[in-house]
């Protein structure tokens, strides 16, 4: 079966912290690809971890250097990073955009510093105006799931992946289930890429209640074990049909791959 990794990264993590785990949680393009391709990973969208981590990150340098580095990587596309509060990073958006290998755009509004409230306007008309998806962090209060719902209501046309199926600061496993059931056209997904997704019965939950053809499988990797966010996938209690959308044709679908 092909599985696209719908939500992956490369780079130095650096999370303002000297902890050890930053360098279990660091790796570079190749790394990444060579988990990927050993764990039968046929694409991996990935975003650089420099360009909003640490304190924001830079976006504007990274999304130029890591495009460079990944265009002809075969297995990599890239998120490009949005930061709604540096606005040269708009034009360089629309531009890396119209890449071949261009996923979409990336948003963290909680490593950013600003809410998706204030600032979503403008990264929907930008969403829009490409013609990509927009693949966000969320679940803490700068990014809630239900503070997508009026944003996806209004571009009907923008899909919307909140990442991290399951998790919110206040520890709440709903919140992207019901922000899915309120899009009115259907344009809100979630992604496996979250410790909660480990949890027994919730994958098997979100599929019962909002179907599979919503949840699309990611890793964020090098964060996390990819064979383990794989495996939980394959033996998730749920019919191979399930299985083979959130592992391939969700993301297919989304990022415009042949099947």
């Amino acid at each position: 079966m092909k599985v696209i990794d719908i939500h992956a990264h490369f780079g130095v993590y650096d999370n303002g912290t000297k902890r050890i785990s930053n360098s279990f949680a660091t790796g570079s393009s190749n790394d990444v690809l060579n988990i990927a391709k050993k764990s039968g990973i046929t694409v991996s969208a990935v975003s650089r971890l420099e360009s909003f981590m640490p304190n924001g990150g830079d976006a504007f340098y990274f999304n130029k250097i890591s495009l460079d580095e990944i265009k002809n990587k075969k297995g990599l596309m890239l998120w490009v990073t949005y930061n709604p509060l540096v606005p040269d990073t708009e034009r360089q958006v629309e531009n890396i955009a119209r890449h071949s290998k261009c996923a979409g755009i990336k948003i963290h509004p909680f490593c950013h510093k600003y809410n998706i409230k204030d600032y979503g306007i403008n990264i929907f008309e930008l969403a829009s105006k490409v013609n990509k998806p927009v693949l966000t962090h969320s679940g803490d209060t700068e990014c809630l799931p239900e503070d997508f719902v009026a944003l996806a209501n209004k571009y009907p046309e923008v899909k919307i992946i909140l990442a991290h199926m399951g998790y919110s600061e206040d520890g709440v496993v709903t919140k992207h289930l019901e922000a899915i059931q309120r899009a009115k056209s259907g344009n809100i997904y979630t992604d496996t890429s979250s410790m909660k997704s480990m949890l027994s019965g919730l994958l098997e939950w979100y599929v019962q209640k909002v179907s599979s053809e919503k949840i699309l499988f990611g890793t964020d990797s090098p964060l996390y074990s990819v064979p383990a966010q794989k495996a939980r996938i394959e033996f998730a209690e749920i019919r191979a049909e399930d299985k083979e959308n959130i592992l391939y044709k969700n993301a297919a679908k989304i990022l415009n791959l042949k099947c």
